[in-house]
C-alpha cells in the first residue's frame, strides 16, 4: 500500500467503527434468509470458465473463449505440456530487470549482502507478474501449490537469500514433474536445510526437525497413534540426514 492509501483505509475503517452498525450491540442486523437449492435445480456449469478459476488464476481477455472453442480437455493437455508454450515474451523482461532470478547462491551472498529486503521484493515481484502474465497458466498455479506445501518463511535468515534458488531449482523446476524428484530437490535445498534446521543434524547431535517435517508435512501426514510412524521413526529418518548441509 502506498501511504495515501493506507491512511484512506484507515479513515475508512475509522468510519466503520464510528457507524451506528460498527458498535456491537448498538443495532441489531437483521436475519438473512435462504434456502437450498437441489443440484438439479442448479445450471450446468461452464467448463471452460470453471477451469480458468480454478487452474488458473482467474480468466483474462480471451482466455474463456479460447477454451471453449479448443474444449477444455485440450485445454488441460496443453497447459499440462507446460514447457511446449513459450513465455519468452515474460520471461525475458523478467531476467532482464530483476537479475537476481538467475544468479547463483554464491553471487546472491555477495551481490545482495547489505540488500536482503531487495532481493524478497525482486522474487515476490516475479511470483506476482508470472501469474498474471505467464501463458503456463496451470504451471503457474502448481508452483503456488508445492510453494505452499514445501512451505519456507521467506524471512528467516539466510532463507532471505536462499528462498531466490529454492523458487527456480526446486519448485518451478518440478511443478509439473514427478513427486519423488521434487521431493528430493527440497532435501538438498539450501534453503530447506537452513529453515528446518538440517544444517546443524550432525553425528552424535541430531536435529530432529527436519526428520519429523519431512515425515509429517512434506510425505505421509500426521501421525496418529504411533500410525502410519512412530517417534522412533522420526529419529531414525533425522540420523539418515545427519550431514546434509550446504557449502
Amino acid at each position: 500500500l502506498t501511504r495515501r492509501e493506507f491512511v484512506n483505509l484507515g479513515a475508512a475503517a475509522a468510519a466503520v467503527t464510528a457507524s451506528p452498525l460498527g458498535r456491537a450491540g448498538a443495532q441489531e442486523v437483521a436475519c438473512v434468509h435462504w434456502a437450498a437449492r437441489a443440484a438439479a435445480d442448479m445450471p450446468e456449469p461452464d467448463l471452460p470458465a470453471l477451469l480458468l478459476s480454478r487452474a488458473a488464476f482467474g480468466a483474462r481477455p480471451g482466455d474463456v473463449e479460447r477454451a471453449r472453442r479448443i474444449g477444455p480437455g485440450a485445454w488441460i493437455e496443453e497447459q499440462l505440456d507446460h514447457t511446449a508454450i513459450d513465455d519468452s515474451a515474460v520471461e525475458t523482461p523478467l531476467r532482464q530487470t530483476l537479475p537476481s532470478l538467475s544468479m547463483t547462491p554464491g553471487q546472491l551472498l555477495t551481490t545482495y549482502d547489505k540488500k536482503q529486503g531487495e532481493l524478497i521484493a525482486e522474487l515476490r515481484a516475479a511470483t506476482l507478474y508470472r501469474m498474471v502474465y505467464s501463458p503456463r497458466l496451470l504451471y503457474e498455479v502448481m508452483v503456488e501449490f508445492w510453494s505452499d506445501h514445501f512451505n519456507i518463511y521467506h524471512l528467516a535468515n539466510l532463507c532471505r537469500t536462499f528462498k531466490t534458488i529454492d523458487d527456480r531449482d526446486v519448485i518451478r523446476a518440478h511443478a509439473l514433474g514427478r513427486f519423488k524428484d521434487l521431493l528430493t530437490a527440497s532435501a538438498r535445498s539450501p534453503a530447506m536445510l537452513h529453515f528446518l534446521d538440517n544444517d546443524v543434524n550432525r553425528r552424535g547431535r541430531p536435529n530432529e526437525n527436519y526428520g519429523r517435517e519431512i515425515m509429517e508435512l512434506h510425505t505421509l501426514g500426521v501421525a496418529a497413534d504411533g500410525v502410519p510412524y512412530t517417534e522412533e521413526d522420526i529419529k531414525n529418518v533425522a540420523l539418515c540426514f545427519t550431514g546434509w548441509g550446504w557449502d
